[in-house]
């Protein structure tokens, strides 16, 4: 069990959670990507991602996020899965599920507490579409086949919510999990980094995707729905860890560096960040909260 788990309330000297980005590859190029970053080629050892643990551990960071890029292009995934899990983490997945076989599925079942899906369109063609051929069957094979009897872990799945799909396209997602125990995330588009070169085909605004979430919420009163916004004044409630060590928030349509996990202590780097924003623990928390703990 991990000690520093904290579950019914916010952290009053620590952040609850971090994303961790073990890799920048990614094997597909979706157009309105916000996490790409072309300029980190190289993935982290396993040698060097236990100094990175280590550090986190020392913040009393409860939860890691393992995010991409694609987390499944590594090969050592599972071994760095085991690691985590070693320091007594809670762990989630992010992927597109392309390369999640039912033998690899098998392998990281008891490794991951939460995976999260990403699947942007209640049909293939305008899925695939946004997100590369295959995902979509890939996604729903995942979502469909879900059992909470047979998979230990929590399932959440992500639709970035634009200007393409907002009239036509998401509405009918549910229909693939209807009854089950799953988080919907509904994510506003986000034009940040590679994202922000595409805003003029995707943004929508702020007030435009609360309303489409709360149309959503009244179609699918038994769905749990959860919303994240994008505003360009909008609080850190991030931070993330790149395979370089560098630590970034949220911030207008970029992200910050604020610190390197090689050279700084993370609980001092989460410190200095709170002094500019001292809702920053409670931010960070909350967004977890409503992401996944609903499920608990």
């Amino acid at each position: 069990m991990n000690p520093y788990r904290i579950i019914s309330n916010p952290p009053v000297n620590s952040i609850t959670y971090l994303g961790y980005r073990i890799t920048e590859r990614c094997n597909q190029s979706c157009p309105f990507c916000f996490s790409r970053e072309k300029d980190i080629a190289f993935d982290q050892p396993i040698s060097e991602i236990k100094l990175c643990l280590e550090n986190i551990q020392r913040a009393r960071i409860s939860t890691i996020g393992i995010m991409g890029g694609e987390p499944l292009v590594r090969h050592d995934l599972i071994n760095i899965l085991k690691l985590i899990k070693k320091f007594g983490f809670e762990t989630i997945l992010s992927t597109n599920a392309l390369l999640l076989t039912d033998n690899l599925l098998h392998q990281l079942k008891h490794l991951v507490d939460y995976l999260s899906i990403s699947l942007d369109a209640d049909n293939q063609p305008l899925n695939d579409h946004y997100r590369g051929i295959g995902q979509f069957t890939a996604a729903t094979r995942i979502i469909t086949t879900y059992n909470p009897q047979i998979h230990p872990f929590k399932l959440k799945v992500n639709t970035i919510v634009h200007q393409q799909n907002f009239h036509n396209g998401i509405d009918q997602i549910p229909r693939f999990f209807l009854g089950k125990p799953i988080v919907w995330k509904l994510l506003q588009y986000t034009p940040r980094l590679d994202g922000f070169k595409v805003r003029d085909q995707f943004q929508i605004t702020t007030k435009a995707f609360k309303l489409k979430s709360q149309q959503l919420q009244k179609k699918y009163p038994s769905t749990i729905i959860a919303q994240r916004t994008y505003s360009i004044n909008e609080k850190y409630d991030l931070l993330l860890l790149r395979p370089n060590g560098d630590l970034q928030i949220n911030h207008h349509d970029q992200y910050q560096v604020v610190g390197n996990a090689y050279q700084d202590e993370i609980s001092h780097v989460i410190e200095s960040v709170w002094h500019q924003q001292t809702s920053y623990y409670h931010e960070n928390w909350d967004e977890f909260e409503r992401s996944y703990r609903q499920l608990n």
